[in-house]
């Protein structure tokens, strides 16, 4: 007896199941948060900027939609949101690209721009209390990241920062095509330390370094140094300078116009 009611019991929930599965229901994601599929005239307009403005021209790839293998697998991290890749590539190809074509030309930017760019919607957070803003991989690739509170209307700190990470990404690929001079390693040798995130800007600029993450090594030094001179502008860079020769410590001001020349 029992036996029988085991299998009626299994044929009831088998029934549920299939009833409940068929593939004739409708399904509805409006009112699920993130699922609500892709906005076919956003991607259209996103993609087609992209063919016409960097693929034609650099060959270069913009990867938006998320792909977990293009980031580190240890972090947590979320999609970039439509809205905010087509702003930031404009201004990504306007402050960068546009002036290094201008600057160098069309055959030095085509040689050297990386071929894919993908960004990613949050920050990497680290276990030493710091967070990645962006990655360049082998010159073929620059990954940048926390790219949903991108708006330089309502926060240009943030814009100012998203421009300084390309321009330093970008400077990373440029020392790996060519190696810059070893005598840049020379000039802050003792200062360099693993315990960066510890330093505050004031102090970092007291060492002749223009940012804290300058001190974590003499690469990473190289490409901010670049990517404060390009962004923040002579006038910034200069007042650094002046700061440190009023503060009574010129030896700081001469190690930044050493890093300097030897970068332009």
């Amino acid at each position: 007896m029992k036996l029988h009611t085991i299998k009626y019991a299994l044929l009831f929930l088998v029934g549920i199941q299939l009833f409940s599965c068929k593939k004739s229901d409708p399904v509805n994601l409006s009112d699920v948060p993130f699922l609500g599929g892709d906005n076919p005239a956003a991607i259209e307009a996103i993609d087609g900027w992209i063919t016409q403005n960097l693929t034609v021209p650099y060959n270069m790839q913009v990867k938006y939609k998320f792909d977990e293998f293009e980031a580190s697998l240890n972090s947590t991290l979320v999609p970039v949101k439509e809205d905010k890749v087509l702003p930031a590539l404009k201004d990504i190809k306007k402050v960068w690209i546009d002036t290094y074509v201008e600057a160098g030309g069309e055959t030095f930017m085509k040689t050297l721009i990386p071929k894919n760019i993908t960004m990613i919607g949050s920050p990497s957070y680290n276990t030493n209390g710091s967070i990645t803003l962006g990655e360049a991989e082998g010159g073929l690739k620059i990954l940048l990241y926390d790219m949903n509170r991108y708006d330089p209307a309502t926060n240009y700190p943030l814009f100012v920062q998203k421009m300084h990470t390309i321009e330093h990404e970008f400077g990373h690929i440029l020392h790996q095509h060519k190696y810059y001079s070893p005598v840049f390693q020379t000039i802050s040798v003792g200062d360099y330390t693993g315990n960066w995130t510890l330093s505050t800007l004031q102090e970092a600029n007291t060492k002749g370094f223009v940012t804290p993450y300058s001190r974590s090594a003499p690469d990473e030094d190289f490409v901010e140094t670049i990517a404060t001179m390009l962004v923040e502008g002579k006038d910034y860079f200069e007042g650094i300078k002046t700061a440190q020769i009023n503060a009574g410590n010129p030896d700081a001001a001469d190690k930044l116009t050493q890093k300097e020349q030897i970068i332009v």
